[in-house]
């Protein structure tokens, strides 16, 4: 399913529990909310682990075009 998460176009895969939740908006909500309160425009954001890129692309969001995102998954 193709969907806007994050300001990020994604194709996602409902049948998987963590996409399901970003689709659904519900990907850890405490952690997010804590998140938002941290990065700001302009920063600098590594995202080490970024599985499906919900902070990457929420990052990016939220660093704007003055910002930096980098984002590394090392799993295959």
């Amino acid at each position: 399913m193709q969907a806007v998460v994050n300001q990020a176009n994604y194709k996602l895969d409902l049948r998987e529990a963590i996409q399901r939740q970003m689709f659904l908006r519900a990907y850890e909500p405490t952690e997010t909310n804590w998140f938002r309160q941290c990065v700001g425009p302009g920063d600098t954001f590594i995202d080490v682990g970024a599985n499906f890129g919900h902070y990457t692309s929420l990052g990016a969001a939220l660093v704007g075009e003055t910002g930096k995102v980098f984002a590394f998954e090392p799993s295959p």
